[in-house]
């Protein structure tokens, strides 16, 4: 095989014998069409290089943002976590400042309905103690929420006599604050209503459920809760009506805030008095 050397002779066009062999092996001799396309390809080359190192950088500047963002984050929930714990805590201290000044109330009217005031500063502030709980800092999820809220009435209402239980479905919906804070206030009336007007001498049954549901509410697929209980029914003319109906009343408002429906049914199928509510999934 014939070597060739830097010192072989130029030909015509000033190459080497052996760089004119080598331009032929890889396509670029004399004639060739690629030669034509050399320069092109080579500035190509260039221009994709220079493309390169600038997404190079792109990419180092999104890091060094995402990096950013990821701070901005964490310290938003440090101060969101911060505002929240301050909050319940004012909360409890005005249900405290409300227990305090029932000891010089003298009707039972009035001491209900501070103890009714003080039950619903608390269920706001037990919202706020599930939010730090999940450290999620924005929403709740229904089931979680509803077990929450019955959980503190019933071990606060010390009737170990009342058969309470569940029948909760999760769905995953979640409710922000917006939301929660109401839906946590309906819960908590009805609840309450069923504990103390539904179980006389503080003995009964109450049934509290969560599911979804289709069909009711014009084929739209809804949050379906229901609370019922075993006692005598809502009473229509005596002085336990007056606090039902006070009770009812926020409810009814609670559930438009929710652009929610409601129901109540009492008397039959061996219940007392159910309670439903359906809120929009």
């Amino acid at each position: 095989m014939p070597e060739f050397s830097r010192s072989d002779p130029p030909d015509d066009d000033g190459l080497s014998q052996s760089d004119s062999v080598r331009e032929r092996i890889i396509g670029l001799g004399e004639g060739s069409v690629r030669k034509s396309y050399y320069p092109q390809l080579q500035e190509k080359i260039r221009a994709l290089e220079a493309k390169q190192r600038e997404l190079m950088a792109m990419v180092g500047s999104l890091k060094e943002r995402e990096s950013e963002l990821e701070g901005l984050v964490s310290e938003k929930n440090v101060l969101l976590r911060e505002v929240h714990h301050r909050v319940k805590n004012n909360l409890q201290i005005i249900g405290s400042l409300l227990s305090l000044g029932s000891d010089s109330l003298m009707t039972e009217a009035e001491i209900r309905r501070f103890s009714d005031t003080r039950r619903r500063i608390d269920t706001i502030a037990l919202v706020y103690t599930q939010l730090l709980n999940e450290e999620r800092f924005s929403d709740l999820e229904t089931a979680q929420l509803v077990r929450s809220v019955g959980d503190s009435l019933y071990l606060e209402a010390g009737l170990p006599l009342v058969e309470f239980s569940y029948s909760l479905e999760p769905s995953g919906l979640m409710l922000n604050m917006d939301k929660a804070v109401p839906f946590a206030l309906l819960v908590s009336e009805l609840i309450s209503n069923a504990l103390h007007h539904g179980c006389p001498e503080g003995r009964g049954r109450i049934i509290v459920s969560l599911k979804r549901d289709r069909g009711h509410v014009q084929g739209r697929v809804t949050e379906l809760l229901c609370i019922q209980d075993s006692g005598p029914g809502l009473p229509k003319y005596s002085t336990e009506a007056e606090g039902h109906t006070m009770g009812l009343k926020l409810v009814d408002m609670l559930a438009h805030q929710l652009k929610a429906e409601w129901s109540l049914e009492t008397g039959s199928s061996g219940f007392g008095l159910r309670a439903l509510f359906w809120m929009p999934g």
